[in-house]
């Protein structure tokens, strides 16, 4: 970002905090949610998913590891590229990016199409915590921006936990992860919270 639109957030925050820092952390802790619902649930079909690929769970494990690297690798990148043109556009990118591959994850048709598909995604999901970081930054003042991590970090954790126990139902986890066994997929229209999230981008304060 330049010096002047430095200044203009540093400006902002400054500034008395308004009610609308609480809309935007509503929005950071749903999104901060569905990183670990999307990225667990696939684990509640994992058996579906080596039966229909004829896939052993040692084979499997590469399609997970496939994820994991690529969240590694691109995680910092991400972060810098949110100084660069500031959060609400690359979590924006982030959303479209997690909800392309996880439905193209139940297009796979082969291991080979499985590791390809979630290696992109853990490489377009990566990013989110820091950009989520530099958003509170610019939104609350620095005595509520523990509380605000606080809050984004549970949400976190109440997604891994929502996502490892999805499976109520065979169509139920295939619709959350867009396998394409069940009747339902590809998943549309998408999950209230993702569709909040392409619609209204975490807003940044005006420089």
């Amino acid at each position: 970002m330049s010096q002047a639109a430095l200044r203009g957030t540093e400006a902002f925050a400054a500034a008395a905090p308004s009610g609308v820092r609480f809309r935007i952390l509503a929005w950071l802790c749903s999104l901060s949610a569905l990183t670990y619902v999307d990225r667990i649930c696939i684990m509640t079909v994992r058996e579906n998913i080596e039966a229909d690929l004829g896939l052993t769970p040692a084979l499997t494990a590469y399609a997970f590891s496939a994820f994991s690297l690529a969240y590694a690798l691109f995680e910092v990148p991400s972060g810098w590229l949110g100084d660069r043109i500031g959060p609400r556009k690359v979590l924006a990118r982030i959303v479209l990016c997690w909800s392309t591959f996880t439905a193209l994850t139940g297009a796979a048709w082969s291991l080979a199409s499985l590791v390809f598909f979630r290696f992109l995604f853990g490489a377009g999901e990566a990013g989110a915590y820091p950009n989520i970081a530099r958003a509170s930054r610019s939104w609350f003042p620095f005595h509520e921006r523990g509380l605000a991590q606080g809050l984004v970090w549970m949400f976190a954790r109440w997604g891994g936990a929502s996502g490892d126990g999805a499976g109520d139902g065979p169509c139920k986890e295939r619709w959350l992860t867009g396998w394409a066994g069940c009747s339902s997929w590809p998943p549309w229209p998408p999950p209230p919270a993702t569709s909040a999230s392409l619609t209204r981008p975490c807003a940044s304060p005006p420089s």
